[in-house]
């Protein structure tokens, strides 16, 4: 009898774990949609090819064969110019009036300063969070929804040559000679854009008094200043300068934080992505997957070859060890993921601060040149944001 129980125990338990084994296993088994014959535009853009690096064009389109072929759909995949997205994006859905002969995308690649266009699809479904770095996710957030596929990191700082600093405060860049690169998308946003700032005359004024004080007037060729070695250091600089500054034979450079007037030095940074246009059926389930691991070699990409974070947690060994980056400059750039979060202005948002930035520029060079005083500057700065922000 004990025997027979004990065998009868055995089976049960047998049963027991093997159905609820076989149930774990069903459920984290991946379903994979049927994808046959789906057809997807996808617009990306070309990066800038660099010493070492391999063609990212190549690395591209082999993730446009091989989703081809894992799904039998066909894509594709057009290399676009950066002005036609992001007209296209900011509300241009009229493609032919753009000139390209380009069909309407379902797929398209932000760039490097995005913004969440109108239409974009939620693509929250499509992304384990767990998976990515917050701040690439929280760039991208809107309430519940995440409005794009993060790609990477893409930071921004002032390069300078290599010299001892303390506690990576940002003196380092104001105790050197530095041009500031006025024409620059980067020359306003990266600072207004963070904690403390906003894009108001009071902080505008506050930060070009920061940059002549600190800076002294503009250079009428910054980068060929620092090429003639008569400055040390360049502000903006992002990742793919900072590597045309290293091949200048200056020496070691290395990216610290932007000296600002509104709180500590910090890095700014933006999420460059692929936002999915497509919204119904099998159209935008292809795409965001194909969203997905285009953002993902992209991001491994221009880890190697640049030096920005992946988006995806996973990746941050290239990083880590691929990236050509010292200890103590990772360490400094990885701070950028701390503190508050930078976010995609809305499509409307960042037209309105392109126009600003355009508009106040002219003044800005009078300023920092010294035609004009403080008075004159908040003035010229005050009709710009009352042309550009009026109902």
């Amino acid at each position: 009898m004990g025997r027979r129980l004990l065998a009868l125990l055995l089976t049960i338990a047998s049963f027991v774990f093997g159905a609820a084994g076989c149930g774990v296993g069903v459920k984290n088994v991946p379903v994979e949609p049927d994808l046959t014959g789906a057809r997807i535009v996808v617009w990306d853009a070309d990066q800038v090819p660099l010493a070492g690096a391999a063609q990212y064009r190549e690395e591209a389109l082999r993730v446009a064969r091989d989703f081809s072929a894992k799904y039998k759909a066909t894509v594709d995949l057009i290399f676009v110019d950066r002005g036609v997205i992001q007209r296209y994006l900011s509300g241009e859905r009229d493609v032919r009036s753009l000139g390209e002969g380009l069909k309407p995308p379902d797929v398209v690649f932000t760039g490097e300063r995005p913004f969440v266009p109108e239409g974009a699809a939620d693509v929250s479904a499509y992304l384990e969070p767990g998976d990515y770095l917050d701040a690439a996710l929280e760039y991208w957030r809107r309430e519940s929804k995440v409005m794009a596929i993060p790609a990477y990191v893409h930071w921004w700082a002032t390069g300078s040559i290599a010299r001892t600093t303390e506690g990576g405060t940002g003196a380092e860049a104001t105790s050197v000679s530095t041009a500031y690169i006025l024409d620059s998308g980067g020359f306003l946003a990266p600072v207004l854009d963070m904690p403390g700032a906003s894009w108001d005359v009071d902080s505008i004024a506050a930060f070009l008094s920061y940059v002549k004080e600190t800076y002294g007037p503009p250079s009428p060729d910054p980068l060929g200043s620092w090429m003639q070695g008569s400055v040390d250091a360049l502000y903006p600089v992002t990742p793919f300068l900072l590597k045309w500054m290293e091949g200048c034979g200056r020496g070691e450079v290395r990216p610290v934080p932007i000296g600002n007037p509104f709180g500590e030095a910090r890095f700014s940074y933006t999420v460059p992505g692929y936002v999915v246009l497509a919204q119904d059926g099998v159209q935008k389930e292809c795409a965001s997957r194909l969203a997905r691991d285009l953002a993902a070699n992209l991001g491994r990409w221009v880890a190697r070859a640049a030096g920005c974070l992946p988006a995806r947690s996973q990746d941050m060994p290239v990083f880590s060890i691929e990236s050509g980056f010292g200890y103590e400059e990772r360490v400094s750039i990885l701070s950028c993921l701390t503190g508050p979060r930078f976010r995609a202005p809305l499509a409307s948002d960042f037209l309105v601060r392109q126009a600003l930035c355009s508009a106040i520029r002219p003044i800005a060079v009078d300023y920092l040149s010294g035609k004009v005083g403080e008075s004159e500057l908040r003035s010229g700065i005050h009709e710009a944001l009352w042309r550009h922000t009026k109902p």
